[in-house]
């Protein structure tokens, strides 16, 4: 979860499963899972950004 200076929250998701005829090493679900979770964090956070620029800017011409 990022918290931003106008008190928003943005939160980030990640999970890993891991394969049974895979070997049990729980350090590399772990960063899998918190690399998913950054890159949707990532992604929200773009997006707000985008909205942000409209909204200041207004629509970019095409």
């Amino acid at each position: 979860m990022l918290t931003t200076r106008d008190t928003s929250a943005v939160t980030g998701r990640g999970t890993a499963r891991r394969n049974p005829i895979d070997r049990p090493v729980p350090e590399v679900g772990d960063e899998l899972a918190v690399s998913r979770a950054l890159e949707e964090l990532a992604v929200r956070l773009h997006d707000g950004a985008a909205d942000d620029i409209v909204m200041l800017t207004g629509p970019v011409p095409v």
